[in-house]
């Protein structure tokens, strides 16, 4: 996936600096084979777990920024019964709100 590796000691801020320069300079193809991946490690890892998730913290992509795309995923966790929480920036400050089919 990168070019970039990551140093071994770095600031936080360097690293999501690195990451991000490398998402951007991802094909629109990678993007999208990237993500599935995600995707597919995140159904197996809850279908693994021995008791079942009843709720996710989910981020939504910022598209421009090329970040994992969770979006194909809602429909699956909404019928397997688990509840999604996202986060939105209000006034500028950071809450947390329920996401349902319907919002």
């Amino acid at each position: 996936m990168m070019e970039h590796q990551p140093p071994l000691i770095a600031k936080k801020a360097d690293l999501r600096d690195l990451f991000s320069r490398a998402r951007t300079e991802l094909s629109t193809d990678q993007y999208q084979h990237y993500s599935q991946q995600v995707r597919q490690q995140l159904l197996t890892y809850l279908s693994e777990q021995k008791t079942a998730c009843t709720h996710i913290h989910l981020f939504l992509p910022i598209e421009a920024k090329r970040e994992v795309d969770l979006r194909p995923l809602l429909p699956t966790l909404w019928q397997q019964g688990i509840k999604i929480t996202v986060p939105r920036v209000v006034e500028g400050s950071l809450e947390h709100v329920p996401l349902t089919a319907e919002t």
